[in-house]
């Protein structure tokens, strides 16, 4: 019986570690520095350059969980005061043509190792945008075809909408989409519009092809023209802002950086 619970228990030791080595690491970047920034400037610069490289100057810590997690500020809990007063450089170098992806992992190994960053995800009630089909119903086009998958979950997503500016406004060319896809992307593709996250409530599950055109907000009132509610509109489907529960970010340890 002895020999039995010895060998079992070994059995389950090398389970253990066999699961721990195939677990896929999170990437890193290749070089990188972080820096303090004391220059006192008003607002930070920077973000992701071409070639594989995050560069950022005079940035607080808020911001960069921001862009590294993708979450609004008010949807982080556990700030520490130097998160807004603390202000850095950073540049962080990965291979020529890293997904964006990527370079938000690499940007979260970078803040684990400097800032020994320790944080859970977890659903919070925060302000965001309902996607709804409106009224007479959705006017779709189905797509011609079906999109393909990332080959790992370190590879970027297709991109399904081509977002592109020309004398008639803001335009939106998506491909092989589906509503959970839409709801994603429309914060990025009109952000002066939809300035918080947007869940997809329409009950839609088919893929599309659509077009979304739109005047910028700055431009609306000198020129005229559709907002982007207008254009979602057009397509049968409608935005609707309302609290709602959201992933959120908590911040469980965190260190400030030397030199303070």
């Amino acid at each position: 019986m002895k020999l039995l619970c010895t060998i079992t228990a070994g059995l389950l030791l090398v389970t253990s570690i066999a699961v721990a080595q195939n677990k896929p690491s999170r990437p890193e970047f290749d070089a990188a520095v972080v820096k303090l920034n004391k220059s006192g400037a008003a607002e930070p610069s920077g973000g992701i350059l071409p070639g594989g490289q995050f560069s950022v100057t005079n940035i607080s810590m808020i911001e960069v969980l921001q862009f590294a997690y993708k979450v609004e500020g008010n949807a982080i809990s556990g700030i520490p005061g130097w998160f807004r007063s603390d202000h850095f450089d950073i540049i962080g170098k990965g291979p020529t043509n890293t997904p964006d992806a990527t370079l938000r992992l690499m940007l979260q190994s970078l803040l684990a190792k400097e800032f020994k960053l320790v944080v859970h995800q977890e659903l919070k009630p925060q302000s965001g945008f309902s996607l709804v089909v409106a009224k007479d119903g959705p006017k779709l086009q189905k797509a011609a075809s079906v999109p393909s998958t990332p080959s790992s979950q370190f590879e970027d997503a297709r991109d399904p909408c081509q977002r592109s500016t020309d004398t008639a406004g803001i335009l939106a060319d998506c491909t092989s989409i589906t509503m959970p896809e839409l709801a994603k992307r429309l914060p990025s593709l009109a952000p002066m519009y939809v300035d918080r996250p947007v869940v997809d409530q329409t009950g839609l599950s088919g893929i599309y092809d659509l077009k979304l055109r739109w005047t910028g907000k700055n431009k609306i009132e000198s020129e005229g023209g559709l907002t982007l509610f207008d254009a979602v509109t057009k397509l049968g489907l409608k935005l609707e802002q309302k609290k709602m529960m959201l992933p959120g970010l908590v911040i469980e340890h965190v260190e400030r950086l030397a030199g303070n």
